[in-house]
């Protein structure tokens, strides 16, 4: 198990850089935040020695791609987040960072190696976090209509994402999906298969990540009614037989 204790001067992040990034992508962030989010971060980049958490290890990068990429969108989603899952978190993001924010998080990785990672970061930063180590359809047996916010980075495609999340949220909660370009036929699969799971496309943001110009779009769903079919189903459906196509 990993033990981490970083100087500025040893780690591959530094308070100073992390900071001068978040300003200048506008993110506004107090003292003890950026300190969190820059031991969370010099934590991933040193267990990726051992586990394969990220192909990104260039520091400006790093910063850039999994910090800010995680950020930027807690400023474009307009209500409450209330209580909110992180499907497949990883590494940690976005649902580390989000913590350190202030959203109670719930952080859902199905590998173990990753979960104990997890609750020794949620220890050491330290930060309010509770980790699950349970696939989502395993979860969503003991935590259905738990939460208010699904959010999911990267981790399937729209159909599959609105499945796995729709038994986990309360009716009126939102799945807060954040894509890098999804397809023309992947957001109109979504589009079908979202009758079916009760869900309701309610926002597509564009935009694009300060420094590199990644483009990202922000895709967010409300349940407005319970699904249609019974959820969940068995481990793996989601992705292998998707509703909508």
């Amino acid at each position: 198990m990993f033990h981490v204790k970083h100087s500025n001067d040893t780690a591959p992040l530094t308070i100073h850089r992390v900071r001068s990034m978040l300003v200048a992508a506008g993110i506004g962030v107090s003292d003890l935040q950026v300190e969190a989010l820059t031991r969370h971060g010099n934590s991933v980049l040193l267990a990726n020695n051992t586990i394969n958490l990220t192909a990104v290890i260039e520091p400006e990068d790093f910063v850039r791609l999994h910090i800010i990429d995680s950020l930027l969108p807690l400023g474009m989603v307009e209500k409450a987040l209330g209580a909110a899952l992180d499907m497949g978190t990883g590494a940690g993001y976005p649902g580390i960072p989000w913590a350190i924010g202030g959203v109670s998080m719930v952080l859902c990785e199905a590998t173990k190696k990753k979960a104990a990672l997890l609750e020794q970061w949620a220890q050491e930063i330290p930060v309010k976090a509770e980790v699950v180590s349970m696939r989502a359809e395993e979860y969503a047996q003991v935590a259905r209509g738990r939460f208010d916010t699904v959010v999911a980075r990267a981790v399937s495609a729209l159909p599959s994402l609105l499945e796995l999340s729709s038994p986990l949220l309360r009716v009126g909660g939102r799945l807060v999906a954040m894509k890098g370009n999804p397809s023309v036929d992947e957001i109109a699969h979504a589009e079908h298969a979202a009758g079916v799971l009760g869900m309701s496309a309610t926002g597509m943001m564009e935009y694009a990540l300060p420094g590199g110009g990644e483009k990202r779009t922000l895709c967010v769903y409300e349940k407005v009614e319970e699904p249609s079919i019974r959820l969940p189903r068995r481990s793996g459906l989601a992705q292998r037989r998707p509703f909508g196509g």
